[in-house]
């Protein structure tokens, strides 16, 4: 779009659903600082657009490198709605990469992705389940399911799983935690699963911290998260509990701001 609109050339989108459905909105704005590649606007982890929809914010926000604007047209879908996940469209899953290889994968992947920048064997890569368990080499599977399901988050369940990645830094390695399962995935919320699950893994072992050692790992952690104030925010317990209303509700004027661009 930014190409486009130094040379003069008009932006076709032909719109597709948002896996997630069009409703879902967590996490807070990309601040000044943390821009990159994968978080290249100050939208949030988690936007509730479909790609046109998403295309006519950034065009017409200003949002765009230089605030430049593009002459585009958004071609809408027909039959989709806003409160459709992906398993609702019955359309079949193209896979987008090698680890989100089905429309489950996708829901995971927001509620897995930022803590697989510490460490991706946390999160099943390595292992046939990509995205979708997570798991530490020391923390009581058992344990750690009854602890997160005790939490009683809306429209999902844990159960224990073990098993061992056959690639990767951890390849071999016995690991142990709990595997997700959505039971309502429009009520979940998603991204704040790894948040707790590392907040309820240090209860069980204060040994445990994804954090510990991976200082190499934050520019890239805070870079994802859109800012520095999760990670520093966690603390040395881990303690997500007191940040879970910002994260999930910091961008409610950004969800606001984009309902004047939708679709559907």
């Amino acid at each position: 779009m930014e190409a486009a609109a130094e040379l003069g050339i008009e932006v076709l989108v032909l719109d597709r659903p948002n896996p997630l459905g069009g409703l879902r909105v967590e996490g807070p704005l990309v601040e000044e600082g943390y821009t990159s590649f994968v978080s290249a606007y100050p939208i949030p982890y988690v936007y509730g657009l479909t790609p046109g929809e998403l295309a006519l914010v950034l065009n017409e926000e200003g949002l765009l490198a230089g605030g430049v604007k593009c002459k585009l047209q958004v071609v809408p879908m027909e039959g989709w709605k806003r409160t459709m996940v992906f398993g609702d469209t019955g359309l079949p899953w193209i896979p987008t990469s090698p680890h989100i290889p089905d429309s489950n994968a996708a829901l995971c992947y927001p509620a897995t992705g930022i803590l697989g920048e510490l460490e991706p064997a946390f999160i099943g890569i390595g292992y046939t389940l990509p995205f979708q368990v997570l798991a530490t080499e020391s923390v009581d599977a058992g344990a750690l399911a009854s602890a997160m399901n005790r939490l009683n988050l809306p429209g999902v369940v844990f159960r224990p799983i073990f098993f061992k990645p056959y690639y990767g830094d951890r390849s071999g390695k016995s690991l142990q935690g709990v595997q997700i399962h959505f039971l309502d995935p429009a009520r979940a919320p998603l991204t704040s699963l790894q948040f707790y699950f590392m907040q309820e893994a240090h209860r069980l072992d204060p040994g445990f911290n994804p954090f510990a050692g991976k200082e190499n790992r934050y520019d890239m952690f805070d870079k994802v998260c859109g800012s520095n104030r999760l990670r520093t925010g966690l603390g040395s317990d881990l303690d997500f509990a007191g940040l879970a209303g910002w994260w999930m509700n910091a961008g409610a004027d950004f969800q606001s701001r984009s309902a004047n661009y939708y679709l559907y």
